[in-house]
């Protein structure tokens, strides 16, 4: 699993809770969701999925709501259920149409 992928998994695990609402995080998981895991998709994602582009796939992943609601492929992530996630599916390329980041981080 890449460095991307293994951020981004600990990132939603911070960010969502199992039951699927949304819960605070502590100051020290803000802390390393801003500094580990925001670079990360402003790096790999927001040229494609963000407010400030045309999203593609209708997936916006600079705001929660983006990460809660997903995209035309349904949602990015299963809380509780990692190995469902189509977002981290897509970064470990285990899906032929949605293979991401385009750049192979």
């Amino acid at each position: 699993m890449s460095r991307f992928s293994c951020y981004l998994l600990i990132g939603c695990a911070l960010s969502w809770s199992s039951g699927g609402t949304s819960v605070a995080m502590t100051d020290a998981e803000r802390e390393f969701f801003e500094v580990k895991i925001r670079p990360i998709l402003a790096q790999e994602c927001y040229e494609c999925h963000s407010e400030a582009t045309k999203s593609k796939g209708g997936l916006l992943l600079d705001t929660r709501k983006g990460w809660e609601t997903g995209g035309d492929s349904g949602p990015v992530i299963v809380p509780g259920k990692p190995e469902e996630s189509l977002l981290l599916k897509s970064i470990a390329h285990e899906i032929e149409d949605l293979k991401m980041p385009k750049s192979g981080a």
